[in-house]
């Protein structure tokens, strides 16, 4: 990355600044993994994420599906979309002149289940037999 977000990274751990004049040296990246490794397994996430938090050092959280639409910056921007009962990501990417249609709900589990089949080549008479084997519950 940069040199200036590194840099800030490396401050904002504690960490050598001489790692800075390195950053591009192959010989010394295993010295330097190793070093962020050790470093950021001392502290949680959530630590990590407030001391990181309006730096310029391109560190931030990594946060799972049922975390990530709670975030703050993801629900400022409106990165979610709860569209009848189900959570989903919004249209993306948003510009100022142009609206997005809210997407459709998902269909229900196995309705399209048909279509897909007929679209890979099955016959009728085939998935009629998937049905009656119980293979498309």
């Amino acid at each position: 990355i940069e040199p200036q977000f590194f840099a800030e990274m490396l401050e904002k751990t504690g960490l050598p600044e001489s790692f800075s004049r390195d950053q591009h040296n192959p010989k010394k990246w295993s010295e330097i993994k190793i070093a962020l490794t050790e470093k950021f397994r001392s502290k949680t996430r959530d630590e990590w994420a407030k001391i990181f938090e309006g730096s310029d050092a391109c560190v931030t959280g990594i946060y799972d599906i049922h975390e990530a639409p709670n975030h703050p910056h993801n629900e400022s921007r409106g990165t979610y979309l709860n569209v009848n009962d189900t959570l989903q990501p919004a249209p993306a990417p948003r510009f100022s002149r142009s609206n997005c249609d809210v997407p459709a709900s998902p269909s229900s589990e196995g309705a399209d289940t048909n279509d897909v089949l007929t679209d890979f080549g099955f016959s009728e008479k085939e998935i009629g037999a998937l049905e009656q084997a119980g293979a498309l519950t």
